[in-house]
Parts: structure tokens; C-alpha cells; sequence
């Protein structure tokens, strides 16, 4: 039996839409989604809720529990989930919660809670690293001279004095990959930028690269650009603390642009 656990209105709204539906064509039995409610620094009405979600999802013998969205997937709650269901199998839907991950294992958090997390992802940070897309290289190159600075590869990042990942490869990859997706589109609509140039220009842009990877659309109906899709499981042995370790390769999942 499976369950999605996602945050606040924006994800009641997924998980009816997108997340039920995809679970229900796949088939098996669904339990109760739980919506945590989220958005401050005070997390004591989303811990309460995920108590209550907990008790719940005991009685109906779920087995499964996706956590869809960066915020739900956080530690303090994969932690709570784990410790009173200690077998059930976690779901992401991307491969962020490795480094909350890795943050428990640097310590010697065991076993890690996160251990066997099941995520699907365009191919891991590591990987994309080795091997970077041009606009990947473009972006760093530029962060590099402008600072003077090398940013290391993910899995050989810095830490903090309390043990967090100072994680500049994915500031740099993911703030780069905004900029790339603005500038490619309003260069697209031309001159006259505005509400309407915009929406029009993304429902015909088709396939186009960022810094994250050269398997990208958008088209009318379609908004989430990534197309890439690989099944990854975080692996707490491997490196110094635990990455994803791929389960299957990497393919164009989405042919929504034809």
C-alpha cells in the first residue's frame, strides 16, 4: 500500500492531479496522502501532522511512502518516518534528499534513514559533473574567474562546524539553470516581452539544453522542462557519505513535445 506526502495547498493540489492518478494506473492499493503544512521556520504543526500521518498510515499497512517536494523530504521528518516505520520503502521525486542524507552519515547517524531511498532523476550530481553539459561548463567557468574560486565536484564539497555540505555546485548548477531557461525564452519572444509573448513562446519551445542536461522541452500542457529519467538508490557506503547509486540508465522519458 502506498502513500504521497507532499507540502501545503500547492501539493494537495499534485497529489490529486498527478501523483493519485499516476499511482492508480500503475495499480496497487493507495493509503491516505498526507499534506504537511509548511512555509516557516517553525515546523511544530507539520511534526504534529506527520505524527498523526504516521499513526494512520500503521493501521492501513502502507508499505510505501513518496515524498514529493524538497520540503517533506527534510530530515527531521524522514527521521520521525523511519524510526516508528522502520521498513518502509522511501520514494523521491529528485535526487536533493541525498544531501540531507549525507548529512546524517558524515556524523555516523545508523543506520542512515535514508538508506535505500529510491529517487528518479536525470542521472546523479556526480555524474553530471564528470561529464558537464556545455551551458554546465559555461556557468562554472563564468563563477570561477569571477571569484577565483574552484568548486568541487559533488562528494568532495566543503562542511560547515556543524557538518552540513556546503553544496556551491548545486547553487551554481541550479541558479545558472534559471538564468539559461529566462534567457532562452525571452530571447525566443522577442522585443516585446510581456505575460502573453511568454506564455505563447513556452507552449511551442520544444527541446532545448541547460545546465542540467541536454534532454529538455516545453511545450502546451507540459511546464516541467527535465525529460531525463533514471531510477537512482541512495547507498550509504558509497564514498565518505553516501551518494546515489544508479539502478538503471539514463533515457528521454518524455516525448509530451514530440
Amino acid at each position: 500500500r502506498t502513500v504521497a506526502v507532499r507540502a501545503d495547498q500547492d501539493g494537495q493540489d499534485r497529489a490529486d492531479d498527478v501523483i493519485v492518478p499516476a499511482r492508480e494506473e500503475a495499480g496497487g492499493d493507495l493509503g491516505t496522502t498526507g499534506i504537511l503544512t509548511l512555509g516557516t521556520t517553525d515546523t511544530s504543526a507539520a511534526q504534529s501532522q506527520m505524527d498523526g500521518f504516521i499513526q494512520r498510515w500503521q493501521t492501513e499497512g502502507v508499505d510505501t511512502v513518496l515524498m514529493s517536494g524538497l520540503q517533506v523530504s527534510d530530515k527531521q521528518f524522514v527521521q520521525k518516518l523511519k524510526q516508528q516505520m522502520p521498513d518502509v520503502l522511501l520514494l523521491a521525486d529528485s535526487d536533493t534528499p541525498a544531501s540531507q542524507a549525507q548529512d546524517l552519515n558524515a556524523p555516523g547517524v545508523s543506520p542512515n534513514p535514508y538508506e535505500g531511498m529510491i529517487s528518479a532523476a536525470g542521472g546523479t550530481a556526480a555524474d553530471r559533473w564528470a561529464d558537464k553539459p556545455p551551458l554546465l561548463e559555461e556557468c562554472v567557468t563564468t563563477w570561477e574567474e569571477a571569484t577565483g574560486e574552484t568548486i568541487k565536484a559533488p562528494g568532495e564539497e566543503d562542511k560547515t562546524p556543524d557538518g552540513e555540505t556546503i553544496e556551491i555546485n548545486s547553487s551554481v548548477t541550479d541558479h545558472c539553470g534559471v538564468l539559461s531557461m529566462f534567457r532562452q525564452i525571452a530571447e525566443r519572444a522577442g522585443a516585446t516581452l510581456n505575460n502573453a509573448t511568454w506564455v505563447e513562446t513556452v507552449n511551442s519551445f520544444g527541446s532545448f539544453e541547460l545546465p542540467q542536461g541536454t534532454m529538455m522541452s516545453l511545450c502546451e500542457g507540459k511546464y516541467a522542462a527535465d525529460d531525463a529519467a533514471q531510477l537512482l538508490e541512495f547507498d550509504s557506503s558509497i564514498g565518505v557519505d553516501g551518494d546515489w547509486k544508479t539502478i538503471s540508465v539514463v533515457v528521454d522519458g518524455d516525448d509530451t513535445c514530440g
